[in-house]
């Protein structure tokens, strides 16, 4: 399907914004006496957007897995802050405010793509094909940090229905 050209302009800035996150956790990393190799990779979220469509594809990605990563985010930040250290704080702050713009960027694609009726039923879908992937339930374990959800873009009846599926 072609897309604007604004599309691929977003995916650019995220692919740009990824790779800043790459470059500071790695020199967290090494700062913190660890390396590239010392944890272990898994890339069943990549594996499992062959062959979906791209709203599918936006909406595993962009919509929940970014959406994950903010509360992953907040949730190192403050770990961070608690045992003073400043600087990890600080980078976990700067991913936590990319991955609300990702996920507003997921979320502004997805309703060009299906319109807002269809936003519940691609979402539902997409937690499905997580779930199988992850070999889990797919649902996130960190605390949904509702302020950053509604800066990215996520409406009120979206934000109940995660809830609700975390509940």
């Amino acid at each position: 399907r072609a897309m604007p050209l604004e599309f691929v302009s977003d995916m650019a800035i995220q692919i740009l914004d990824e790779c800043r996150h790459a470059e500071y956790c790695i020199m967290q990393m090494s700062r913190l006496g660890a390396s590239i190799g010392d944890y272990p990779c898994d890339l069943r979220l990549w594996s499992m957007q062959k062959g979906l469509s791209l709203e599918l594809r936006l909406a595993t990605h962009q919509r929940i897995g970014e959406s994950i990563g903010i509360d992953a985010a907040i949730s190192g930040l403050q770990e961070h802050l608690l045992s003073k250290d400043a600087e990890s704080a600080d980078v976990m702050a700067y991913i936590a405010l990319d991955e609300i713009t990702h996920v507003a960027i997921g979320n502004k694609w997805i309703h060009h793509l299906v319109g807002p009726n269809r936003i519940n039923e691609i979402h539902q879908r997409a937690e499905a094909i997580r779930a199988v992937a992850l070999g889990n339930s797919g649902v996130s374990s960190y605390p949904l940090n509702n302020w950053a959800y509604q800066l990215a873009g996520f409406r009120s009846e979206d934000i109940d229905s995660i809830l609700a599926n975390r509940a």
